[in-house]
């Protein structure tokens, strides 16, 4: 599949979810933005962008808190850790914002479509990962907890 029937696939899912989003082209293929997605967690709201390019999609599940400079390494080292058995897809730590996201990436290369059933979980996994770890997010960039902690709570709460 290629990126415009990537995008077609996605926005008709978003589209038959009820879920608001707005889109814009980008280099090779497109991106939607997902605003305010409610989240049990302290963080209350995420965000999520899904891209589309060549052959690619990728989906962000985005933390609306920023950690602050001073606790940077702490959530680096969550980060770490926490990326050591997340599977499929990983955290990312912009160092420079402090902003905390999950990122979950297929290529659709030699898929001829995608069926809702793949969609449902491809999209869902991003922001499942941050209700999961989203208290333990906001404790490590609020200084109030190690990443160590963190990670231990975050596990034992989605068992």
């Amino acid at each position: 599949m290629e990126a415009d029937a990537i995008f077609a696939a996605v926005t008709r899912f978003l589209d038959e979810s009820h879920t608001k989003y707005l889109s814009a082209p980008i280099p090779e293929g497109h991106s939607i933005y997902c605003p305010g997605l409610p989240t049990p967690s302290r963080l209350k709201t995420v965000s999520q962008t899904i891209e589309t390019w060549r052959t690619n999609l990728v989906t962000y599940a985005h933390c609306l808190f920023f950690t602050p400079s001073k606790h940077i390494d702490e959530m680096a080292r969550f980060v770490a850790l926490a990326n050591y058995d997340a599977i499929p897809g990983n955290f990312d730590l912009d160092v420079g914002t402090g902003e905390v996201r999950y990122r979950l990436f297929f290529d659709c290369a030699g898929f001829d479509t995608l069926p809702s059933s793949y969609l449902k979980p491809h999209l869902s996994i991003p922001l499942l990962m941050l209700h999961q770890y989203g208290d333990a997010i906001v404790s490590v960039a609020n200084g109030t907890c190690s990443a160590e902690s963190a990670l231990s709570q975050a596990k034992r709460n989605a068992m």
